[in-house]
């Protein structure tokens, strides 16, 4: 039998928030080429070595309010 997306989307809302979150990522995984384990490895090792920063006062935070404003005044420019 044939579910409609509608009927699919009525049912999966009904899941708990985890099995909803395992749904989205297990749908747009889906949508993703082919992955390169070397391009994994590599985003990983950037993760930890900016977690690292952070950890360190190597970096500071930015409120997303003030990253966004920042880029509205940006592309506002040209």
């Amino acid at each position: 039998m044939t579910h409609t997306v509608e009927e699919i989307f009525a049912e999966a809302v009904e899941l708990g928030e985890r099995e909803r979150a395992s749904l989205a990522g297990l749908l747009i995984h889906s949508l993703e080429p082919s992955r390169d384990s070397r391009v994994d490895e590599s985003w990983l090792v950037e993760i930890k070595n900016r977690i690292r920063a952070m950890d360190s006062g190597g970096v500071s935070e930015v409120p997303w309010e003030e990253v966004r404003a920042r880029l509205w005044a940006r592309f506002n420019q040209n």
